[in-house]
């Protein structure tokens, strides 16, 4: 999928049904990332020892005009069959600490089941879910999907800056199988894609690039 595809309408569930203040009901234009190192959402890889716990996973954000939200759905998809995460856990850092910028709304959903309509005019991507925390909690299939999303409604917006140790983190336990595995961009039930929201409430697709976990 093109990060520089424009796109008309601002498709955020928790932008555009709840959080958004009163006033911003208009529908936004949505530009691309202009460059690859101004606005952009980086899962970092890296590797890991069979069956080792606790590996850390940061997505590094980086975004060049102050941000009122923030929308990260990810996937994680086995490379080599068994080798993949046993358990995880998200969390928040960095630029964006549980009760820092764009603290008003908070989430953290996990999704068990690739059972989603989000994808324009085909199947895909995900909807049901699983857990909505940032406890442990077991994993025993795959794929699996996350959704971190940030906004302000009367707080801090995220400042022009990028990410030192990842404003997003997973948090995982991986397989005794070696391979590899990966996480990559999605998309989460209605219609929740990789998005930036500015203060103006111009929205910007972020480049991305994903990351490969590799167990060795």
């Amino acid at each position: 999928m093109s990060q520089r595809t424009r796109i008309v309408l601002l498709p955020v569930l928790f932008w555009a049904l709840a959080l958004c203040p009163a006033g911003c009901a208009e529908d936004k234009p949505i530009e691309p990332g202009n460059g690859s190192d101004s606005n952009s959402v980086i899962v970092t890889s890296t590797t890991a020892a069979p069956g080792e716990q606790g590996v850390t996973i940061p997505v590094l954000l980086t975004n060049d005009a102050s941000l009122r939200g923030v929308i990260v759905p990810l996937v994680l998809r086995q490379i080599d069959p068994g080798a993949f995460v046993t358990s995880l856990k998200l969390s928040f850092g960095d630029r964006m600490p549980a009760n820092g910028a764009l603290a008003d709304v908070r989430f953290t959903n996990r999704y068990d089941a690739e059972d989603g309509t989000c994808k324009s005019n085909q199947t895909g991507g995900f909807a049901t879910i699983a857990f909505s925390d940032t406890l442990t909690h077991p994993v025993n299939v795959a794929p699996i999907a996350v959704m971190f999303a940030r906004n302000r409604i009367a707080g801090q917006d995220l400042a022009p800056g990028a990410d030192n140790s990842g404003s997003f983190i997973l948090t995982v336990d991986v397989s005794n199988t070696t391979g590899s595995f990966e996480i990559d961009s999605t998309c989460a039930n209605p219609s929740n894609h990789l998005l930036y929201v500015t203060t103006s409430t111009t929205a910007i697709i972020p480049t991305f690039t994903k990351g490969t976990i590799t167990i060795e």
